[in-house]
């Protein structure tokens, strides 16, 4: 990439640094990375990956360099060699970028540059997916502001209307964000934030703004002495509420003081504990989930018009399924999408300590009580709660889930206060739950406040047509993450999969080929190893009928807990300390140290 020397003179590094600072205050607020080039093909100011290349040269036929040859847009969804943009890019098979919008910067008829936003992640890749039309049209909109700089005319007419621009975009951030300047007045604040404040007023607070400056001002006090710019994650007790926030320190100008924006990524109670409440890095999409038909692909579209929806929505379907997935997919394509998805498993949690995991308690509430705990509805708060096998619970845990549904309120375990709740209820199960209401088992009335959307998904073996090519899917993924070059399966070994009649669905289907790829040998798997595998699958059912209506998952966790069991057993007897018992163990089941200790808890093993 050829050097460019840098800007000569005041003027253009004046004109050079507001771009720059305006590229930082649009990654700033839309956590995507900007590049700005001139009809040079100089890149004049970027950020992200490419915050240390600019005053580089930009290559030739990249989508900067057509959108200035064509004057046209250019956007890339899909980096690859099939994309016609992508086909004539020297980075063509080397490429960082996940995803391109860029247009062209225009002033009276003349290009004087480009504007693009760029991807560098899978995540900003699906805030693409998610708002391609908006960044397009805001981008559309926001070059004629850069052109007018260029052109060093109206530069004040121009510039108040990009302050306004950018703060209509601050409203719509989703998550509460708030700008100070350097005495801690308030400049901009969105809707997310006045949201949050209202809540806090609601509980008699009315300072919470004024204590987070408290501690935001001493974070950046030396951002005087200091280069502006950077990011600072701080933590904030305050309250009983645990606030979690990004500073970021701006000068709008050199000879202005530093104002200072607060963007409050998470709120959660300081006793809440492990992993309640807090969003999945890793989002599952409705892309995420395979499916190669017509119909399972009408199943994805009902899926996804019910995630715009508010309602409760009752998942079923058999064992393996992807019952979880479609309701991570549901939650993370809604309006609660920046919020928590927390899923609760109603056969894990034992039935004693059922109401608390639900609902929370105080301290003190019963004999163990030691502190104050939030419970998972109230930790789920705008988000939504997913109840995986709600079949389960017990009757009268079912009164009291019907209760906080139809109020929107929960009430702690030794506390007379009720508190508001607004979280989406989404439920699954594998059993008939109809069937289940008309034997009394489960209350009519809860079925219906939880089955307001149903989504049935299909069993494997009604799904037939798609078998080979979820196997083949799952034979390279594997094959990839194994480091294995496999060129696909015996005919025989297709004709096994087709014919088998797939109990544990497509989780069985994803196990058996994981061990055929794992263990195969040569370039094709063969139909012995699928033959052997499908094998134990059928081996564990037959044992787990001959148990009554005993369920299969039941089943396993008899026979987990009697592995477990037996391993401690034999090490005691050796007088292996527990630290290097568990560290065995651990490995054996291919699991860490805190899913072994869930699983002490679960299956309630003395150790």
């Amino acid at each position: 990439m050829k050097q460019i020397p840098k800007p000569n003179g005041p003027a253009e590094l004046q004109t050079y640094a507001y771009l720059q600072n305006v590229a930082e205050a649009i990654r700033d607020i839309i956590s995507i990375d900007v590049t700005i080039m001139d009809n040079r093909r100089i890149r004049i100011a970027g950020t992200g990956l490419y915050a240390n290349s600019v005053h580089k040269t930009i290559e030739k036929n990249t989508a900067f360099d057509r959108c200035l040859q064509f004057r046209k847009p250019q956007e890339i969804l899909h980096v690859g060699q099939n994309n016609p943009i992508c086909r004539d890019c020297p980075r063509n098979y080397e490429c960082i970028e996940k995803a391109v919008i860029c247009v062209p910067i225009t002033i009276d008829g003349k290009v004087l540059g480009v504007i693009g936003i760029i991807a560098f992640t899978e995540e900003q890749k699906e805030y693409f997916r998610v708002n391609k039309d908006g960044y397009s049209k805001f981008l559309l909109e926001f070059a004629p502001l850069i052109g007018a700089e260029y052109g060093r005319t109206r530069i004040k007419r121009e510039s108040d209307i990009l302050s306004q621009r950018l703060e209509n975009i601050i409203r719509i951030v989703p998550d509460p964000l708030v700008v100070y300047d350097d005495r801690g007045s308030v400049l901009h604040k969105n809707c997310a934030m006045d949201s949050l404040l209202r809540r806090a007023s609601l509980q008699g607070d009315s300072c919470l703004l004024k204590h987070l400056w408290d501690r935001a001002g001493m974070e950046c006090s030396h951002c005087e002495a200091q280069d502006a710019g950077g990011i600072r994650e701080i933590t904030i007790d305050y309250r009983s509420k645990k606030y979690y926030a990004s500073l970021h320190t701006a000068r709008i100008d050199g000879s202005a003081p530093c104002e200072i924006v607060a963007l409050i990524h998470n709120q959660n109670d300081i006793s809440n504990t492990g992993d309640q409440g807090t969003r999945k890095k890793d989002r599952i999409t409705f892309g995420d989930i395979l499916g190669f038909s017509q119909e399972f692909d009408d199943l994805k579209e009902y899926a996804k018009r019910a995630a715009l929806t508010d309602s409760n929505i009752l998942i079923t379907g058999e064992t393996g399924t992807g019952k979880e997935l479609f309701a991570q997919a549901i939650h993370n394509s809604s309006n609660r999408r920046m919020y928590p998805f927390v899923p609760i498993n109603c056969v894990a949690i034992p039935e004693n300590l059922l109401e608390s995991e639900l609902f929370g308690h105080e301290k003190g509430a019963f004999t163990g009580a030691e502190t104050r705990r939030v419970g998972k509805i109230e930790a789920a708060e705008n988000g939504t709660v997913f109840l995986d096998e709600i079949s389960e619970m017990p009757p009268g845990m079912q009164v009291k889930l019907l209760r906080v549904i139809q109020e929107r309120e929960v009430c702690r375990i030794g506390s007379n206060v009720t508190r508001k709740i607004d979280v989406r209820f989404i439920s699954a199960t594998n059993c008939d739950l109809g069937a289940l209401v008309r034997g009394g088992a489960f209350r009519k009335d809860l079925f219906f406040r939880l089955d307001v959307v149903p989504l049935n998904l299909p069993s494997l073996e009604k799904r037939r047509s798609e078998i080979i090519q979820l196997a083949e899917h799952f034979m390279h993924f594997y094959a990839q993450r194994f480091g294995k070059n496999l060129l696909g399966m015996s005919e025989i070994a297709r004709e096994l999969l087709l014919t088998y009649h797939w109990p544990g669905n497509i989780r069985e289907l994803q196990n058996v080929m994981e061990y055929a790829v794992a263990f195969g040998e040569g370039r094709v798997i063969h139909e012995g190893l699928i033959r052997k595998r499908l094998n134990m699958g059928m081996q564990i059912e037959r044992e787990a009928a001959a148990h009554g209506d005993e369920s299969l998952d039941s089943f396993l966790q008899k026979c987990e807990k009697s592995f477990i069991e037996k391993k401690l057993n034999k090490q005691k007897k050796a007088g292996i300390s527990k630290k290097k018992m568990t560290a065995s163990i651990c490995r054996e089941l291919g699991i860490s140290a805190a899913t072994f200790y869930r699983k002490i808890r679960i299956l309630d093993i003395k150790y």
